[in-house]
């Protein structure tokens, strides 16, 4: 369950750096990758923390996003 958790996790992820960079699936995990290297925090730790920022961006209501 914990892995299956951790994937949708990093497949969310991937999904909004897709739409926002406009690039495909190897690529978004490329870049997450590299995002998580530069900034020495693990890959589903710094996806998680993309989430949260998105989720509680300006237009999304302040509220975490539901799962």
């Amino acid at each position: 369950r914990a892995a299956l958790r951790s994937r949708t996790l990093i497949d969310q992820t991937l999904g909004i750096i897709m739409s926002q960079r406009l690039c495909d699936a190897d690529a978004a995990m490329a870049i997450l990758s590299a995002d998580s290297l530069d900034r020495d925090v693990a890959l589903l730790a710094r996806a998680a923390q993309i989430l949260r920022a998105v989720s509680t961006a300006p237009g999304s209501g302040g509220r975490p996003a539901q799962n």
